[in-house]
């Protein structure tokens, strides 16, 4: 038989492992609610659906996007600038994207991209933001959006991205100057997919 002593070392040893279990089990139960709460902070927008269609040139894209002054969109938004390496192929696919601001990130856009990606989004390209131009035209009357994964180097350090946006309620697409260390206005959105874990 057991005396006094060592029961109550057993019971302390069970209560001890219990509670260690219930502390794990807290923690796990945080970080998850810490992970959603980081995911419902930001203002995102969507998803919405395209249609991607790598079949179709530049030139046809961006004249589908019936854009204001469409000859200055096609005289920065080049092949050779940016190139798709998807040219000629019959490469068609839907896609959900999303809205996500990078003001809120709070830091510049060289900071940032790692950022996203640890909340599980990924940039988006070229093609991508052109779908969006033609299958929701009204999203960039509210906002100025783009694909910060297409990107042209330009001299003295500033990189160019493609971006939508309206002037009084006249739709344009075009090269986004900017340099690493913006950080982005409140009404501007990146066009972002959640990212596949392979």
């Amino acid at each position: 038989m057991k005396d006094d002593h060592s029961e109550r070392k057993c019971a302390m040893t069970m209560t001890d492992s219990h509670s260690e279990i219930q502390r794990s089990t807290n923690n796990a139960a945080l970080q998850k609610n810490n992970a959603n709460q980081i995911a419902t902070a930001l203002s995102i927008d969507g998803p919405f659906l395209i249609h991607v269609d790598h079949s179709l040139s530049l030139l046809e894209m961006i004249q589908r996007g019936e854009y204001k002054n469409g000859w200055e969109t096609k005289r920065n938004i080049t092949e050779e600038r940016f190139p798709n390496v998807h040219q000629g192929k019959a490469l068609q696919y839907p896609k959900e994207v999303f809205l996500v601001p990078p003001s809120e990130y709070g830091i510049p856009t060289t900071q940032w991209h790692a950022e996203l990606e640890l909340d599980q989004w990924k940039n988006e390209q070229l093609w991508e933001i052109l779908a969006l131009g033609i299958q929701h035209p009204e999203l960039q009357l509210k906002h100025r959006i783009i694909a910060f994964d297409t990107q042209y180097l330009l001299h003295d350090g500033f990189i160019a991205s493609p971006g939508l946006w309206s002037v009084d309620r006249e739709r344009h697409a075009n090269a986004l100057w900017y340099i690493p260390s913006t950080r982005w206005n409140l009404e501007d959105r990146a066009l972002v997919s959640k990212l596949v874990s392979t």
